[in-house]
């Protein structure tokens, strides 16, 4: 079952295989028109938005944050690097394979 706009259409195998095809050409487009700069997996995304989350707080003290907020920033920041190391661990090991075959 797909939805489209406000009803629902049964989709047949015909009918997938046409939106997989549209939905590629689409993504072979936007890949010729955009550099891509940065991937990030699911997991470094979200501990990014989690920073990010965290620097934009109010800060306790006035116009400095407070200790315990450094500390935050900094675990975040940890988590943060920690995922990093695994997206490039990921990229490189299929760098690799890529090259061995």
């Amino acid at each position: 079952m797909w939805r489209k706009g406000v009803g629902e259409v049964q989709l047949t195998g015909d009918d997938t295989f046409q939106i997989a095809r549209e939905a590629l050409e689409g993504l072979i487009e936007l890949h010729k028109d955009t550099v891509i700069e940065l991937v990030l997996s699911d997991g470094s995304f979200k501990r990014f938005e989690n920073l990010k989350k965290a620097l934009r707080s109010n800060r306790s003290q006035g116009k400095k944050y407070g200790r315990e907020q450094m500390d935050n920033f900094w675990k975040l920041r940890e988590e943060l690097r920690e995922w990093l190391r695994k997206d490039v661990g990921i990229y490189h090991e299929s760098a690799e394979k890529l090259e061995s075959k």
